[in-house]
């Protein structure tokens, strides 16, 4: 995925070099701004964030979208995605290109996302 000129923060989380896994706590700061992070887990390896807390934080006029790559899944296994003081109002949940699946409603519906 390329970078998206003009936006305050575009890049990459690349997770290449773990599998794919968030597997130790890892707080993820933001810009003021919108926030596109591209997640980076290789070809055909799913995202998993595993036995830990991933914070997404930064000032509250961050905004943030994650991009995963169309042969990835986001699996989280004994792990929470937690939004940190400043940005707890502002972040958005991962985006796919793939239609959504009929299990979309039951993971999204969950959380508090605006």
């Amino acid at each position: 995925m390329a970078a998206i000129p003009g936006l305050t923060g575009t890049g990459p989380l690349d997770l290449r070099g773990n599998d794919g896994k968030i597997d130790s706590d890892t707080v993820f700061l933001l810009s003021p701004g919108i926030n596109i992070i591209d997640v980076v887990t290789g070809r055909g390896v799913h995202f998993l964030i595993q036995n830990s807390n991933f914070v997404i934080d930064g000032p509250e006029a961050a905004l943030a979208l994650f991009r995963i790559p169309d042969d990835a899944n986001l699996l989280i296994a004994q792990a929470n995605i937690l939004v940190g003081d400043g940005a707890a109002s502002r972040a958005v949940p991962p985006l796919s290109s793939r239609s959504p699946g009929p299990s979309c409603g039951r993971v999204w519906g969950g959380w508090g996302w605006p």
